[in-house]
């Protein structure tokens, strides 16, 4: 019987770090019915993946950034003509947000351009491909982008994990957003998204203690969430519900965090920029990125976000000078 793959193409790469011992096909409990051919699979003489970088490490690893996915449908006859394709399609923009999430990745396909299914011959295997050798003068390329490339414990870990479609936190994805902002050099866009991720987290976070203390409407901390300021979420309810206010433990990140908020509010309301807001260039945007993981880090979501030794670089003087660079010249 012949073997039935599907084969994605997306819309902007995915970075991989693959050990040699790595199997080249993983089955996903989220997708079940299919396996997912990693980047270093062919099938007989199609190569599986059209890969954009591939770089052997000198630890024999391999790291591989690729604009395709390709499964193989081992559900066989107990599909429909046509519907493993449709299905599997539908799923993925789910599956590609709760990979990026736990690669904290910024730079990361989110969907796909278009989609092809074929049949390989019953006789077609599906092997590993022979990467090319290590070559000493390509090692600066790939070493920024190790440490949020996919492996296969990402993998594993996306198999553990809820349900696709409420895997991904909000404020999460929007916070990789800005991060991915800054990387393109849109600075606007990475203040506005550092912002809201801030904001939208505290809010999450107060809601979902609360909700673990309380099994019924709690009058007061609804009288505080009413409050449209930042600063009443940073101190008084964060007092009220988590027992501890930014503003008595963290007196620098908490105004670091108004002047994030203030910088949101004068780009959207006023469009002119003051002197008690962050600027629109890459210390500005820097700076909002490194304030919101501060905040995240006091409100105990730390995810191991790349901005601390991930970012670009800044003027040598300025705090953050020790901000290295992330997919930036």
């Amino acid at each position: 019987m012949p073997q039935p793959f599907v084969r994605f193409q997306l819309d902007r790469t995915v970075p991989w770090h693959l050990q040699p011992e790595d199997p080249i096909e993983v089955a996903l409990a989220p997708l079940p019915g299919w396996v997912l051919l990693t980047p270093i699979a062919s099938v007989g003489r199609i190569a599986t993946k059209r890969n954009q970088m591939e770089v052997t490490r000198k630890d024999g690893s391999w790291y591989v950034q690729c604009d395709e996915l390709c499964f193989r449908d081992v559900a066989g006859a107990r599909r429909g003509p046509g519907q493993e394709m449709s299905a599997l399609m539908e799923q993925l923009p789910a599956f590609l947000a709760r990979l990026r999430f736990l690669a904290k990745q910024p730079a990361f396909a989110r969907r796909a351009l278009t989609a092809a299914g074929w049949d390989a011959p019953d006789t077609a295997n599906v092997e590993r491909r022979k990467m090319p050798a290590w070559d000493k003068s390509q090692a600066w390329s790939t070493a920024r982008y190790l440490l949020n490339a996919v492996t296969l414990k990402h993998l594993h870990d996306l198999s553990k994990g809820a349900p696709l479609g409420d895997s991904v936190p909000v404020f999460a994805d929007i916070f990789l957003d800005a991060i991915d902002a800054h990387i393109m050099h849109d600075f606007r866009r990475a203040i506005l998204y550092a912002a809201i991720a801030t904001e939208t987290m505290v809010r999450t976070v107060l809601d979902e203690r609360l909700a673990a203390k309380k099994h019924t409407p709690d009058p007061v901390f609804k009288r505080l969430k009413e409050s449209r300021e930042f600063k009443v979420q940073l101190h008084e309810s964060s007092l009220y519900v988590l027992g501890g206010s930014l503003l008595v433990a963290a007196p620098t990140t908490y105004e670091s965090a108004l002047c994030l908020s203030r910088t949101r509010n004068v780009i959207v309301h006023a469009g002119e920029l003051r002197a008690d807001t962050l600027t629109l260039d890459r210390v500005g945007s820097a700076t909002a990125l490194a304030t919101a993981k501060s905040v995240f880090d006091w409100y105990g979501v730390d995810h191991d976000y790349p901005t601390d030794g991930s970012l670009a670089s800044v003027d040598p003087d300025h705090p953050l000078a020790k901000l290295m660079s992330f997919g930036l010249p």
